[in-house]
């Protein structure tokens, strides 16, 4: 695997197609993703065997636009301008990085898609479709989903447009999607503004599309529980290592045809944690209460009496010659009352 800079704020797949112009195994596109509320934030790596990039320059067709011949690189660039202006989203063009290791040239680009105002086109191919399903234990829910990959809609998209590729026969909206752009350009009033990337570079291959290489890589935290090819660290601006999330890294070829990619993840079920919180408020009032009522019974609780209380003299004091009641007679226990 190349080793590039690893950008946070992430990459998207939004324009597989465009990796799908060209030709065989010496054809890799790494797809990078990541959203939010508001944006896919797609970056793309398309990478080029150099001896199959230098073949495709050197025998690359006539630009009136930029006096000379097309180039991989001027083409791509004009490629994503007629994107962002037909689709509204943002793009930018990071340059070419060679990939020493794998003698590949990758040209780079990082894309921001609006959610609210995508294009139609632009909108389907990047709303995966997924089945969901949930169990709860009552305190922790455990959300289990299978969705499409990245690179499903792009290729069914490619290969439906090839079709009429193959049989010269394009519709009105090849010249406004990504893969129709890709293999028929796009014109204004019968002027070719581009070239489709076969007219451009004779030497493409398009046949070959099922041999290139598609990898995505998906930002997620490193806590789910996902079915990968591989996994690779990603690091923030300042340099250090990400806490939170990984790319998990999904790989196949165009002629793999549909896959699709399972995950689980976790969320806290509030039902299992109220029962709790009832169950302990009832308890903590019922302490509350039988502790009043306590205190309450000792409180009113009268002493048990004592001898002297039931009797405040001794009625037989007089025969041991003390404690004589008042108005007692001689000798009687029971005189004066």
């Amino acid at each position: 695997m190349k080793t590039r800079r690893t950008i946070k704020s992430a990459v998207c797949a939004v324009l597989i197609a465009v990796l799908l112009f060209c030709t065989g195994c010496d054809t890799e596109i790494d797809v990078y993703e990541q959203q939010d509320e508001d944006y896919w934030y797609f970056g793309i790596d398309i990478g080029l065997g150099n001896a199959l990039d230098k073949r495709l320059n050197d025998t690359a067709a006539f630009s009136e636009k930029h006096n000379g011949k097309w180039t991989v690189e001027n083409w791509l660039i004009d490629y994503f301008d007629e994107l962002s202006e037909i689709s509204g989203f943002l793009y930018r063009y990071d340059g070419i990085y060679n990939d020493t290791a794998a003698k590949r040239r990758l040209y780079s680009f990082t894309v921001n898609v609006p959610k609210k105002t995508a294009e139609r086109d632009v909108a389907d191919g990047l709303t995966l479709s997924s089945d969901v399903e949930q169990k709860t234990n009552l305190f922790v829910r455990t959300i289990n989903v299978v969705r499409d990959d990245r690179f499903n809609y792009w290729i069914k998209q490619f290969g439906d447009v090839m079709d009429r590729f193959d049989s010269d026969d394009p519709q009105p909206m090849d010249n406004r999607t990504l893969t129709g752009i890709l293999l028929f350009g796009t014109r204004v009033n019968g002027e070719v503004r581009l070239p489709g990337f076969a007219d451009a570079f004779p030497e493409a291959q398009t046949s070959e599309a099922t041999e290139i290489l598609l990898r995505n890589f998906w930002y997620a935290s490193k806590k789910m529980n996902v079915a990968y090819d591989n996994m690779m660290p990603v690091y923030n601006s300042d340099g250090r290592r990400d806490t939170y999330g990984v790319y998990y890294v999904f790989e196949k070829t165009v002629g793999t045809g549909e896959t699709q990619v399972s995950y689980e993840y976790y969320r806290a079920d509030p039902t299992g944690w109220y029962l709790v919180a009832i169950a302990v408020g009832g308890i903590t009032v019922g302490i509350c209460i039988a502790i009043a009522v306590w205190r309450k019974r000792k409180k009113n609780k009268k002493p048990p009496e004592k001898p002297e209380d039931l009797f405040p003299y001794d009625p037989f004091a007089d025969f041991f010659g003390n404690n004589t009641p008042p108005n007692a007679n001689d000798n009687d226990p029971f005189a004066g009352y």
